[in-house]
């Protein structure tokens, strides 16, 4: 008895001193984050509350329960263990370990090239140009998924914004006059829900916005009242499940879009099409196209058209999520079949040497401005 009394004890302790030098950055707490973090996993991995000998946890950007080794989710006294199962997932108000830089877990940056399979940080723009410190409307955790819309005149990033207070992601949006120098201006979209990967794009002369809403079993068109900060809630194109990342574009008179779902453990990447961009939409025959393949399956950012040809851009979530950026090339697409094929020149974006994204990228969108490609794009740092 005095074995497991004193072995509980010193575990207590042991959180309780983590938590602290957590919480108050005390010396040497890069050194105690790092064994803290360790052992805890080390413990986790000794509790009956396994499935399936791994722990599941939540994912950041999503409202999903999965088992990739990033944060783990602590509630109660406990820490969960909960099947990726919609019906199993609690509505958490959890505690997680701040295991960030100042930037934040996400932050967002400016890539530049000749060539979008050469993008590079340029050496005139100081990368990250927007982070969490930035936000000025909530306590953020994190920014990412950066959507980039320019005039003339003005250039604009759209970006998720994880708020701590919802424990969320809302979409907010800066401004820049020569994508150097960026201003935080606002969050524009806030619902009871998760917001992310705000996909922005204009169709005869108005812009539209399908932000990621998986948490609302739907993929949501919004539309610009008054450009960029009213938006207006459209209607749903697809609804009844959890669809990650819609990614559209438009093709031979008819819209495409991707979306990425997953069910238990298995992963999917599924293809719709609809003559019109409001209604009709139909699944493809051949859903879905990727079938189990975290290394291609989930949109990680806008689809890319050169010279008529289609690139579809897909993270690579291999070893771990928001390891690096690929394209693939669409080599034959119709409303009966689809064929693509990785390109030679891969990954397109890959973790950096900075702090900012020295874990790895997961978002590109990508334009070609004034005879270059200049990109959006995130990095996690850890």
């Amino acid at each position: 008895m005095k074995k497991y009394i004193f072995k509980t004890l010193f575990i207590s302790s042991f959180i309780i001193f983590g938590i602290i030098i957590g919480n108050y950055k005390i010396f040497p707490y890069s050194l105690v984050k790092k064994i803290f973090r360790s052992t805890i996993y080390d413990l986790i991995y000794n509790l009956d509350t396994n499935v399936d000998e791994r722990i599941w946890r939540h994912s950041w950007d999503s409202n999903i329960f999965y088992n990739e080794n990033d944060c783990i989710y602590f509630e109660g006294n406990s820490f969960q263990a909960i099947i990726d199962n919609k019906d199993q997932v609690p509505d958490l108000k959890s505690i997680y370990w701040d295991t960030t830089t100042i930037y934040g877990r996400w932050s967002i940056g400016i890539y530049q090239g000749q060539s979008v399979f050469n993008l590079s940080e340029p050496v005139k723009i100081i990368n990250p140009v927007i982070t969490a410190s930035d936000v000025s409307d909530c306590d953020a955790y994190f920014v990412a998924d950066p959507f980039l819309f320019y005039t003339d005149s003005v250039k604009y990033l759209f970006f998720e914004v994880w708020n701590k207070a919802s424990s969320h992601g809302d979409i907010a949006y800066a401004e820049s006059k020569d994508f150097i120098n960026w201003s935080y201006k606002s969050i524009i979209i806030d619902e009871k829900f998760h917001l992310s990967y705000p996909y922005i794009f204009s169709w005869k002369n108005e812009n539209y916005m399908i932000p990621e809403s998986n948490n609302d079993l739907s993929v949501r068109l919004y539309k610009a009242i008054s450009f960029p900060d009213n938006w207006e809630y459209i209607g749903n194109l697809l609804s009844g499940y959890n669809y990650v990342d819609p990614s559209i574009f438009r093709h031979k008179n008819k819209w495409w879009m991707f979306v990425y779902t997953k069910n238990n453990q298995q992963n999917y990447l599924n293809l719709f099409y609809s003559d019109a961009l409001i209604k009709g939409w139909t699944p493809h025959p051949k859903n879905p196209i990727i079938r189990n393949d975290l290394s291609q399956s989930r949109p990680g950012g806008r689809v890319i058209i050169i010279d008529e040809k289609i690139y579809r851009i897909a993270q690579n979530g291999i070893p771990s999520y928001g390891t690096e950026v690929n394209a693939f090339e669409i080599i034959e697409l119709s409303d009966t079949n689809y064929l693509e094929k990785k390109t030679i020149k891969n990954p397109i974006v890959k973790k950096g040497d900075s702090p900012w994204n020295s874990f790895g990228m997961h978002h590109v969108d990508a334009h070609f401005i004034n005879g270059k490609w200049v990109a959006a794009v995130d990095g996690r740092n850890n």
